[in-house]
């Protein structure tokens, strides 16, 4: 019996594995919040929230785009042989991926807590994390098998450990000035005091032949010690060095540290060489690959660098940033245009999201697209500019006196643009030389949004005053207002040959009211999760919304039920669907952009 239902459930699985990888088509990420060099020098891993990216920097390519946790990825690790990255997540997961066979493999630590750190031992034998609660857990990094499980091992944040070759012994400091020495399987502890130093112990290290430890300290200071007896073998620099950080090559003869003002390499003979820093940069992370050959930083901008050992010389630089798209389009068929919040427009292959096109020429931004999709207007800030979106080349740029432009719709065969401003004005601008020819005062409060409607009479702006206005074009006045909801608004746009006006706001209701009567028809109940984004479909028979928690709602816009759901575990902040209504794009907030079989999610 329990055979035919694991036969079941496998075939359950496998179905459900299947259908669901059917639904998004593909996936691209930006990383940056965390990066690492492999050992042998040849990949580097980045991080950014939940995204992992591997990559060939010698050949400038992207070797895979992993994503297997659920929530934010905290720490990477590579073993010490180059052949596996390990991850932990705050969902209480480690996954260990191979770079050999590009595979993942999933293990849920039994933590009540996030994992807050997760990193090889120097012999590459075990895997160790650390959770919010201090707790330790130790790994057989071959087998995957949890060994020691030891609650509230720690005593606080940050404290230095360091992992014996058999597994057995660990090495830490709860006082941050002694050297404990505690054995996993006996659970006996020694402590040993150092007498060279009284100074915070910032770092423990084992040597990868468990001969040696390496401390430094927050004086600037470190020193070799016998693993046995802890005697002092040698202090490691000069006396006028500041070390902030020390790295273990393959052996006890060869290892590397970090100055203030530059980086020390000790080679098997003995040799050192020093590299002093080309760039004034914030270092977060520094690793010398096993052969010495390669210096990467990871700096506090995102940025990675690689460098060569023999001359200091730059060799690769990697910007890969986390960052969320303000809009995003299907600009036709084959292509998505988006914008990102550093400003940075990008094309993506509706295929396999592979970037086709990056120009960046202002600081972030939304666009729209012009009604026939040959220009769109980029503002944010104070700037609007206009593009073409065949080349990304900038047609006309104009620079407000005001802190925010906030809208952009547009009118008259896409030769004029009304822009919407902090300020509560609507002003006027032709198209081709970006002048403002007129301008006009429709709220004493900041105006968050505008759209123009079907037949170019009226414009719908949110207002800050919780209210949403319909303004003549002709008269230049408020015809309308509707603040029937008490939350602020968000985003509104015309229906049915602009008898009905929708409104989204931040208490999670989208209404649906005639624009004669500001009478309310309908409403679609989000309650207590604000709304981000909202759109109907173009065959409007469907509206689509996203919230705060990163739900994607589909609504039936004549029953206002909702059909589907999908549930997301970062806030979608622009969502479009293509001409014929098949794909969905979604910018997350975690840097992601995903392409959906529509067809596929509503089976």
């Amino acid at each position: 019996m329990l055979k035919l239902f694991l036969l079941l459930f496998s075939i359950f699985f496998s179905v459900y594995t299947l259908t669901y990888s059917q639904k998004v088509l593909w996936e691209t990420g930006v990383s940056g919040e965390y990066a690492m060099l492999s050992p042998n020098g040849d990949v580097v891993a980045t991080v950014g929230s939940r995204i992992i990216s591997l990559w060939d920097w010698k050949n400038k390519t992207i070797i895979r785009n992993i994503r297997n946790h659920s929530n934010r990825v905290m720490q990477l690790s590579f073993s010490p042989n180059s052949k596996t990255v390990a991850s932990i997540s705050r969902d209480t997961t480690i996954a260990f991926h191979s770079l050999e066979d590009l595979t993942s493999q999933i293990i849920t630590v039994p933590s009540e807590t996030w994992l807050e750190s997760g990193s090889y031992s120097a012999s590459g034998n075990h895997y160790l994390v650390v959770n919010r609660a201090f707790d330790l857990f130790v790994y057989d990094a071959s087998t995957k098998r949890l060994i020691y499980v030891k609650k509230e091992f720690l005593l606080m944040e940050g404290q230095p450990l360091s992992l014996s070759a058999d597994g057995e012994t660990m090495v830490t400091s709860s006082d941050f000035i002694s050297i404990e020495r505690y054995n996993l399987r006996t659970n006996v502890r020694d402590t040993l005091k150092l007498s060279s130093s009284q100074e915070l112990i910032t770092s423990i290290q084992y040597s990868p032949d468990n001969s040696t430890v390496a401390i430094t300290t927050n004086d600037g200071k470190a020193a070799l010690y016998s693993s046995n007896t802890f005697e002092l073998i040698s202090s490691i620099g000069t006396p006028k060095d500041t070390i902030v950080a020390f790295r273990w090559g393959n052996s006890t003869k060869k290892y590397s540290w970090v100055t203030t003002n530059g980086f020390v390499v000790v080679s098997e003979n003995g040799s050192r060489k020093f590299i002093p820093y080309v760039e004034d940069f914030t270092l977060e992370n520094i690793v010398v690959d096993n052969e010495q050959k390669t210096l990467f930083t990871y700096e506090s901008d995102g940025t990675v660098r690689l460098f060569s050992v023999e001359d200091g010389m730059i060799q690769e630089k990697i910007s890969h940033f986390v960052q969320s798209c303000f809009s995003i389009e299907f600009l036709d068929s084959k292509t998505i245009l988006s914008i990102q919040l550093d400003g940075s427009i990008i094309k993506h292959s509706v295929e396999n999201g592979k970037e086709l096109q990056r120009v960046k020429k202002y600081e972030g931004g939304w666009f729209k697209l012009s009604n026939n999709n040959e220009l769109f207007v980029q503002y944010g800030g104070s700037v609007v500019s206009v593009y073409e979106t065949k080349n990304l080349e900038v047609k006309a740029t104009h620079t407000f006196d005001i802190d925010i432009v906030t809208g952009a719709a547009w009118a008259e065969n896409n030769s004029k643009l009304y822009i919407s401003g902090s300020d509560g004005f609507i002003r006027i601008l032709t198209v081709s030389t970006l002048k403002c020819i007129d301008s006009f005062q429709v709220s004493d409060k900041a105006i968050s949004a505008c759209t123009i409607s079907q037949n170019e009479e009226f414009l719908s702006v949110v207002c800050d005053d919780l209210s949403v206005k319909i303004i003549s074009i002709k008269s230049q006045s408020v015809t309308d207002s509707y603040s029937k909801n008490n939350g602020r608004q968000v985003s509104t746009f015309f229906s049915d040959n602009d008898r009905y006006i929708y409104n989204s706001s931040v208490t999670g209701f989208v209404w649906k009211w005639k624009r004669n009567t500001s009478e309310g028809v309908s409403v679609f109940p989000e309650p207590n999760q604000s709304i981000v984004a909202m759109k109907p479909s173009n065959s409007n028979k469907t509206l689509l919304t996203s919230t705060i928690s990163g739900n994607i709602r589909f609504w039936d816009m004549n029953t206002f039920q909702v059909y589907h759901t999908i549930e997301n575990n970062s806030v979608v902040t622009s969502l479009a669907t293509s001409e014929d209504g098949s794909l969905l794009v979604t910018a997350f907030a975690d840097g992601t952009i995903k392409l959906w079989d529509v067809e596929g999610i509503l089976k």
